[in-house]
């Protein structure tokens, strides 16, 4: 390209759309800003799990019982085994309804119907 002014001079320049290419200098902060975001991706696609997850909050143990205390949302639920006959009852605790009784279950019942649907 040939630029001519008043004083007759000519500037040129050969190849206007010369390609350069970055140091490697000027790729280090690119390159770690894509391991920085690529940890983070990784760290937070553990956190993708979902956080219902059961916690005991309460435990007791005696000879002939085991109770356990679970945050519901709503309440708690309090689960009682009774070692002595083998049985399990679910109860659901409450600031309004008080507690209820949810469900009475056998563990030996239980224990069988899970052998039954494993074999099947």
């Amino acid at each position: 390209m040939t630029v001519n002014n008043n004083n007759k001079k000519a500037i040129s320049m050969s190849n206007p759309t010369t390609h350069r290419t970055p140091s490697t200098l000027a790729l280090v902060p690119l390159w770690a800003t894509a391991f920085l975001l690529a940890a983070l991706v990784v760290w937070q696609s553990g956190n993708l799990t979902p956080r219902n997850t059961a916690r005991a909050e309460m435990t007791a143990v005696g000879s002939d019982f085991s109770m356990l205390t679970t945050d519901s949302g709503n309440g708690e639920i309090l689960t009682i085994l009774n070692n002595r006959n083998g049985s399990m009852y679910v109860y659901e605790v409450n600031s309004s309804n008080g507690i209820i009784l949810v469900d009475r279950l056998q563990i030996a019942e239980i224990i069988e119907r899970l052998s039954q649907e494993q074999g099947k």
